[in-house]
């Protein structure tokens, strides 16, 4: 290109901002908020850095500080749906209820909040919560037929669950021959109107 400009987006950028090196290139910046050499890194390897005041700061206390003062780590553990325990999750809506309805014990493993166990990937780990699971939903009585479970026992309770309703949900298609035997209606999609071995045969 002969012109020392190119358009992108119907917007005239200088090759020379374009391509220009940022300003912190060649020495360490130190955020002076936090103290940390680190900082937010882009899909293209470079880091991001932002002038304040005399200084530098990295990516995240320029988003507590400046962007989004109020974001703190106090004003998130304080507000944060995970940390309080008067929410319930009643369809995908958050109540928030007058008292807690966790004890902090899963009713089926027994295992307790703050207490080690083996995941299922072999670590050792820490656990932090429970769940409120509801074996049936109530629209009156959000806390009627709920159990609280561990995360891990409220995955494969949902799973049971589900594959109970889905099995209810299936069509099924008698044999012709009067024994009884069963299969589902449809085989990949395509309608199934009879079982084989199974018709009535002509004398």
């Amino acid at each position: 290109m002969t012109e020392e400009s190119i358009i992108v987006k119907n917007k005239k950028v200088s090759n020379k901002k374009r391509n220009r090196k940022p300003l912190w290139q060649g020495i360490e910046p130190i955020c002076s908020i936090c103290g940390l050499k680190t900082t937010y890194r882009k899909n293209n390897g470079s880091l991001v850095w932002h002038k304040y005041k005399n200084g530098w700061i990295c990516h995240k206390c320029r988003h507590t500080t400046i962007d989004n003062p109020k974001r703190t780590y106090e004003y998130l553990k304080k507000y944060s749906d995970k940390n309080n325990v008067r929410i319930l999750i009643f369809k995908n809506k958050h109540l928030y209820l007058k008292t807690k309805p966790r004890k902090g014990k899963c009713e089926l493993c027994g295992k307790k909040v703050g207490e080690e166990y083996i995941n299922s990937k072999g670590k050792i780990v820490i656990m932090k919560q429970t769940n409120i699971h509801h074996i049936q939903y109530h629209d009156n009585d959000p806390l009627k037929d709920t159990v609280e479970l561990c995360v891990s026992c409220h995955n494969i309770e949902t799973t049971r669950l589900e594959k109970i309703e889905k099995e209810k949900s299936v069509e099924f298609i008698y044999c012709g021959c009067g024994c009884g035997f069963t299969r589902s209606k449809y085989d990949k999609g395509i309608e199934r109107k009879f079982i084989n071995g199974h018709n009535r045969r002509k004398n």
